[in-house]
């Protein structure tokens, strides 16, 4: 992939949209004009930043990837075989032993992850968090 529209065209047809009719469905969720997600398509622009997040979740790849061509195109891992069976009970248990202030935050994350919405990035922070705890136990 030379640019960030080869990219973007490989994106779309992972997602199961065809090239005709795919600025309509970027423009749809990326809240921009079909001229704008045409630029896209057509190499003679590339959104910001937030735009690229909205559509590495929509078409399932990393935004890295889709933005810069770095890394794989989509994360290496499974999520229905990395996570066990009692994950759901042990964070919903997690989530009422913990502090109110806490609570909202730990539902943001949940809501977030459950949407898609996490980055590399916020995943990088969250495990970083994970293990400054866990040095504490």
């Amino acid at each position: 992939m030379k640019d960030f529209s080869d990219r973007l065209l490989v994106a779309v047809e992972k997602a199961g949209v065809k090239r005709h009719g795919a600025g309509m469905w970027l423009a749809s969720f990326t809240h921009v004009t079909v001229k704008a997600a045409n630029k896209w398509l057509n190499g003679e622009s590339v959104p910001r930043r937030e735009k690229v997040e909205s559509i590495a979740s929509h078409t399932g790849v990393r935004a890295e990837w889709l933005l810069f061509g770095n890394g794989q195109m989509t994360n290496t891992y499974n999520s229905a075989s990395s996570v066990s069976e009692a994950s759901p009970l042990a964070l919903e248990k997690l989530i009422t032993k913990a502090t109110p202030r806490t609570q909202i935050e730990l539902e943001k994350i949940a809501e977030a992850a459950a949407d898609g919405r996490l980055t590399e990035d916020d995943i990088k922070l969250l495990k970083a968090i994970a293990d400054r705890l866990a040095k504490k136990d």
